[in-house]
């Protein structure tokens, strides 16, 4: 039988495992790194009572995003790519493949210090984070375990990508670096993760 990870990740509940058994309600935030269409913040607010904070740095997904739950108080939609500094990067469009690793068209985001992200939600908990950034993971924890920051999230769920000769070593030390404060409560390596806060 021809190896097939994501189809049993498929098989174990996939969609489900990325929305059951969250610690979530009003005083929380969910954050969506990645929102490309919104689809993970429209499955958490059809299930439980969470602020949604969405995170598409490419204008016209987010502004997509925004038409989408235009009417719904509980969900901002930030279009800024979080980073080390204040700048703009270049990203290439793949749909929901798009990233820095993409092949397709370019497109110029406004970048953000992650400390920015973090000030926005002034001393919030952020009850859950699905982290699906095609690559760009690997900066955000190591930005977030280096800050410290990553105490303040509850769950993170998070899709690792092998983008290059690098992936694995990172991949390697953010295990480390994440167990120090979250246990893993499942795997299905690079493909998703949940982490949960330890108590």
């Amino acid at each position: 039988m021809k190896n097939d990870p994501y189809g049993l990740f498929l098989r174990s509940g996939g969609d489900e495992l990325l929305l059951s058994n969250l610690d979530l309600d009003t005083k929380c935030w969910a954050i969506d790194f990645g929102g490309f269409r919104g689809e993970w913040t429209a499955r958490i607010l059809n299930r439980y009572q969470v602020k949604c904070l969405v995170i598409e740095p490419v204008p016209a997904y987010a502004k997509s995003i925004s038409d989408r739950f235009k009417d719904r108080s509980d969900v901002r939609v930030m279009p800024i790519l979080f980073g080390k500094s204040e700048g703009t990067q270049v990203l290439y469009l793949a749909e929901d493949a798009t990233g820095f690793f993409a092949q397709g068209s370019p497109v110029i985001v406004e970048q953000l210090p992650i400390s920015r992200l973090m000030d926005s939600i002034n001393q919030e908990t952020v009850g859950a984070a699905s982290i699906n950034i095609e690559g760009g993971e690997y900066q955000l924890l190591e930005m977030l375990l280096e800050s410290n920051e990553i105490s303040r999230f509850k769950t993170l769920l998070i899709q690792f990508h092998k983008t290059d000769c690098y992936s694995p070593e990172r991949y390697l030390r953010l295990q480390l670096g994440l167990a120090e404060s979250h246990n893993l409560t499942w795997d299905y390596p690079f493909i998703w993760q949940r982490w949960d806060k330890k108590q």
